[in-house]
């Protein structure tokens, strides 16, 4: 037998598929903080936010597609666990992809510039503002007015190109 409170719970769910803004809202303030606690643990302070950011954009594109309003808790989790994961991986290949200048003396300012050059500016912009200047995603997203995604797709091609 469910409680009213696991059937409150449903009902929100139900009502944030079909789109009702209020109960979206009122999804992300019964959840946010366990996510964010969650993705700290798993990817440090500085990381956090943009992961619970991006749980949230995944979520809500397949949110239509959940069967069980009552497993939100536990998908959405999941879909945060997921995040993290791509967050660590992103990270890994990264510090595979650009080596730091101690381990690699050949890496002088003309060839990062050379190389740089050949990025697509919106590339270029990212890269440079992401690690040159150690600008984290959600502000670099916030200066260009686009979504993270988008930011992250452009990290990733540009990495691709070098």
């Amino acid at each position: 037998m469910k409680t009213a409170d696991q059937i409150n719970a449903e009902l929100l769910v139900l009502r944030a598929q079909s789109r009702d803004a209020e109960a979206l809202a009122e999804l992300v303030a019964l959840h946010q903080s366990r996510l964010l606690s969650f993705a700290r643990f798993r990817l440090g302070d500085a990381d956090a936010p943009d992961a619970v950011q991006e749980t949230w954009l995944r979520a809500m594109r397949k949110l239509p597609q959940l069967r069980d309003p009552g497993a939100f808790g536990g998908w959405l989790r999941q879909i945060a666990a997921n995040v993290c994961t791509d967050e660590q991986r992103r990270r890994a290949r990264c510090e595979r992809v650009l080596p730091e200048p101690a381990e690699s003396p050949d890496w002088t300012d003309d060839r990062v510039a050379r190389s740089l050059a050949i990025l697509p500016s919106a590339q270029r912009d990212v890269v440079v503002a992401y690690y040159i200047q150690d600008t984290p995603l959600h502000e670099i997203a916030r200066r260009l007015n686009r979504p993270i995604g988008t930011i992250k797709s452009r990290l990733h091609y540009a990495r691709r190109v070098l």
